[in-house]
């Protein structure tokens, strides 16, 4: 099946624009770790949901058997996911599949529109009152269907 060069232009337009995202996003994340190390774990973590700067979102999460007490939210995102490479859209759009009956039974419309959202916090465990606090900067991620995920530790 031949795609109408119309579409094949815009298809190499919006990848390009999807590859300068990823460049400029790679930019702004080594920006703010300049000079610090950082360490991906994407380990699974049970979080305690609150109010911090008066944010609703993650307030104290306990990673490796310790406690962490979260002092400030850096950041906010919401990352959505590739819904276009699904095999469920792949089947509609290669084989003329309706929405509502996917390929296999499998996926469903909540699944193309799945969202995590990620938290930039820092936190720290000890008592505030003590010099031995230790604090660090931690991103966590939220997904509905995998729940909460430490993905990285900034020193």
């Amino acid at each position: 099946m031949e795609l109408d060069p119309r579409s094949r232009r815009g298809f190499l337009v919006h990848e390009a624009a999807r590859v300068e995202n990823r460049q400029r996003d790679a930019a702004t994340e080594c920006e703010h770790t300049r000079g610090a190390a950082m360490r991906i774990y994407r380990q699974p973590i049970e979080v305690h949901v609150g109010l911090v700067d008066g944010i609703e979102g993650p307030a104290e999460f306990r990673w490796q058997g310790r406690q962490w007490q979260v002092e400030q939210v850096q950041a906010r995102w919401v990352l959505t996911a590739p819904w276009w490479e699904s095999p469920a859209a792949r089947a509609v759009r290669d084989g003329g599949v309706r929405l509502d009956d996917p390929p296999d039974g499998s996926a469903s419309p909540d699944d193309l529109l799945a969202e995590r959202v990620g938290w930039r916090v820092v936190a720290g465990r000890g008592s505030a009152r003590t010099e031995s606090r230790r604090s660090g900067v931690f991103e966590l991620h939220h997904a509905t269907a995998t729940g909460w995920w430490l993905d990285r530790v900034i020193d």
